[in-house]
């Protein structure tokens, strides 16, 4: 029996399609591969002055682009006025299979001013790389009459007794529009299914329809993910949905979470049936402490049997806001290092390269944190006096992966090696707060230590520094006494100031400007003359160590001329940028792209000929000699363009 009774609803409800489609009305939507555009237009035949109401509608597929940039043309003489738009959502279903569309409504207002004819579209909007188009519609035009008649509204249709493709309800039409001899509900268990639970709610605050917001969970800790649910709920059937006004968020982060599962429900409440269907769900990461409010979400549900109080149609509904509780976690167990808004859960890992360099040398160290939450942005490595950490760059994005927020980090920094020997880098450490388990972890990644080679220039430079330093230390008393007196000296008398430099102010002035002048341009002639020396004494060192077989002092030396002769002929301290960051910095000072590869290359067989022994060391060190005088004639020639200063 229950297979007899099946085939006997299928049989009704593909009558009841057939019936459907032999008595749709003409005007269906225009198809354009997946798109689709329809034109209602609230008369065919009106009078001279009296309003036309033209809706243009283009819907897509809610995966494509979304259509754009309507147009619709008129031919006549009459008066144009809009476009208004209106964003719409709209779901199809036959009983086994849900459409999803997204699209625009284009309202224009036209008013004839001279009987005849008025030609009206077609309307056209941009998808993607392509044009889609509507029908062309022509209005019969009237002398005006002493009482001009009231087009009725675009909505009502044209009495016709199926429902418009576009306003099409796969819940309502069986039961509202069913030929003769149909049963209320031919297929209850199968027009409502299971509602999820997320769509039930004990009251309607209105029986006409309403929206509604949800979030999870209302009490969370500084940096934790809430999810937000945007809700739309009719009683008078299907409907189009549009945001008049997104929820409001200013205390949080947002990254909007794509969805799969956009399907409608028929939904009890209170003794009626309501069409809902979730609209938008975002995930949201607050930014402070205490009670954050998110504004209520304003839409427009449209369709038959919704009464127009929007703004441009429409029954216009207001969510209520929320509140959600937002603290700190918890400070027992809280580990040192730790920022409040680390909140998730993440995995740390990180390289170094290269594991051996001479002093004075850049190692390239890159860490990435990655895993679900706001991923933080900033690690604070440890610190060691042998080294020093340049500021870091950071690349990466954060992203709804899925229902929850997560993604990558990843942090590059250059450290310069300072002392020689083997050195630890130590680890990179970051607590956080996993609010699944309720407790605070450390993401760690070890970095190992260095091999870092003594230089005796870097050595040098650094014990004058500490000099320098210690020289400039108060030492400090053992004991505290009696503030003595100060001693006046003969100079603590104003007569004595006026006397030195009342008068003769003028001269000593003028001569130690000029003096002052006279310095400053030896010491500009002297700078040139001291870098060429600098690399003729490297260029002269190598060639020694080169015959005596240090091939690695050797590199070393020719890589400390070509640095020096790169200072000099552009300015550029290349000791401080890693070589491919060389060649761009060589373009930005005028250099050949070409020959700042070259610079960079020979560079880099250095390094390769100073730690693995591989190369030449004599057609090496005979490059090193070219590129030395290539440059010392750029900065010579750069020294003859520059104007002349004289001083009389």
């Amino acid at each position: 029996m229950r297979r007899v009774r099946v085939t006997s609803r299928a049989l009704l409800l593909a009558a009841a399609l057939l019936g459907a489609t032999a008595s749709a009305p003409a005007q269906s939507p225009q198809s354009a591969g997946g798109a689709q555009v329809s034109t209602r237009v609230s008369a065919r035949e009106v009078e001279v002055g009296e309003r036309v109401v033209v809706s243009v509608t283009a819907l897509s597929s809610q995966d494509g682009a979304s259509p754009a940039s309507p147009r619709l043309p008129v031919t006549g003489n009459a008066e144009v006025n809009g476009p208004s738009l209106r964003t719409e959502f709209r779901m199809f279903s036959d009983g086994r299979t849900m459409q999803r569309q997204q699209g625009v409504t284009a309202t224009w207002t036209i008013t004839p001013l001279e009987p005849g004819t008025i030609t009206i579209g077609p309307g056209t909007f941009e998808l993607g790389d392509r044009t889609i188009t509507g029908e062309r519609i022509t209005i019969q035009v009237s002398p005006a009459s002493a009482s001009p008649r009231r087009s009725p509204p675009p909505s009502m249709g044209r009495g016709r007794g199926w429902p418009d493709p576009f306003d099409f309800d796969p819940f309502d039409w069986m039961r509202r529009r069913r030929p003769p001899g149909m049963d209320q509900d031919p297929f209850p268990d199968w027009l409502q299914p299971q509602v999820p639970p997320e769509l039930q709610v004990d009251r309607a605050p209105d029986p006409i329809g309403f929206a509604r917001m949800d979030s999870t969970p209302r009490r969370v800790v500084l940096g934790e993910q809430v999810t937000l649910r945007i809700y739309a709920y009719g009683g008078r059937g299907s409907f189009s949905v549009g945001f008049v006004t997104q929820p409001s968020t200013p205390d949080f982060l947002s990254y909007p979470i794509e969805q799969d599962d956009l399907v409608p429900h028929r939904v009890p409440i209170g003794g009626q049936v309501f069409h809902a269907a979730k609209l938008r769900e975002v995930a949201l990461i607050p930014l402070k402490t205490g009670q954050l409010e998110i504004g209520g979400a304003e839409l427009v549900l449209s369709g038959r049997g919704y009464p127009g109080t929007g703004p441009q149609g429409g029954f216009l509904t207001k969510s209520a806001p929320l509140s959600i509780t937002v603290e700190e976690p918890p400070l027992a167990g809280r580990p040192p290092g730790y920022v409040l808004g680390d909140v998730g859960r993440y995995e740390l890992t990180a390289t170094v390269e290269p594991r051996r360099v001479e002093q004075g040398e850049l190692v390239s160290v890159t860490a990435r944190l990655k895993g679900t939450g706001n991923v933080p942005s900033r690690l604070s490595p440890a610190e060691n006096q042998a080294l020093e950490w340049l500021e870091p760059t950071v690349t990466g994005s954060v992203e709804a992966l899925g229902t929850k927020v997560g993604g990558e980090r990843v942090f590059r920094w250059a450290v310069r090696a300072k002392k020689a020997g083997e050195i630890e880098l130590g680890e990179l450490r970051l607590p956080y707060y996993d609010p699944e388990r309720r407790r605070y972890e450390t993401a760690t990644a070890a970095l190992g230590t260095i091999e870092v080679l003594p230089n005796a220039e870097v050595e040098r430079a650094q014990e004058v520094e500490e000099q320098l330093s210690a020289a400039g230390e108060l030492t400090p008393r053992s004991e505290l006494g009696e503030f003595p007196p100060p001693r006046w000296w003969w100079t603590d008398s104003a007569s004595f100031w006026w006397v030195l430099f009342g008068v003769p102010l003028s001269i000593p002035l003028l001569a130690g400007v000029h003096g002052g002048v006279r310095l400053l341009l030896s010491r500009w002639r002297r700078g040139a003359g001291g870098a060429r020396d600098r690399v003729a004494a490297h260029l002269k060192t190598a060639a020694t160590q080169r015959e005596s077989g240090d091939t690695a002092a050797a590199a070393s030396s020719y890589e400390r001329a070509i640095y020096e002769a790169i200072e000099a002929a552009t300015g550029v301290k290349g000791r401080g940028l890693l070589l491919d960051e060389l060649p761009g910095q060589l373009q930005e000072r005028g250099l050949d792209p070409a020959r700042a590869r070259e610079l960079a290359e020979l560079l880099e067989a250095l390094q390769t000929l100073r730690f693995t022994g591989q190369g030449d060391p004599v057609a090496l060190g005979h490059e090193c000699e070219v590129a030395v005088r290539a440059l010392a004639q750029r900065r010579s020639r750069r020294r003859q363009s520059a104007p002349e200063v004289s001083v009389r």
